[in-house]
């Protein structure tokens, strides 16, 4: 599957507004991955050595008393998985409201599903390419 990074936002009314048009792109139907971007930290925050081993000791103690999760739980709060549309004027169309986010600035991933224009063009591309580079090497062959 083939897919396209977006920088975007999620504005107050619980919309995906993305910063670019995906007007290259024919209407299609899409997957769709949001990732929300911490922006509660502070960039030149730097945690003092104490913060960092008194993490490391929570840590620790969580995992001897068996107080985990799995890795992919992680995702849960920073990311969205759903699907979408792309229509005739390059916009995403997303086929399900988004629930309970604040406004903020996202990366949106557009994943091309495999029966997809983008993909069928995509290939088209490589079949005739590897199409003329094997007509080139029989004529060469040939000679």
């Amino acid at each position: 599957m083939k897919s396209l990074r977006v920088p975007g936002r999620i504005d107050e009314n619980d919309r995906l507004i993305l910063d670019y048009l995906l007007d290259v792109i024919k209407p299609q139907q899409v997957e769709i991955d949001i990732i929300l971007l911490d922006d509660d930290l502070e960039d030149d925050y730097e945690p003092t050595k104490e913060e960092i081993l008194e993490g490391i000791r929570e840590g620790f103690h969580d995992c001897l008393t068996g107080n985990t999760s799995p890795v992919s739980a992680l995702w849960d709060d920073m990311m969205i998985q759903t699907t979408a549309e792309i229509d005739e004027e390059g916009q995403l169309i997303l086929n399900e409201p988004l629930k309970e986010t604040n406004p903020q600035y996202v990366d949106v991933v557009i994943w091309f599903v495999k029966n997809s224009t983008f993909q069928e063009q995509s290939n088209e591309v490589v079949c005739q390419n590897d199409l003329e580079a094997s007509n080139r090497e029989l004529t060469a062959s040939q000679k």
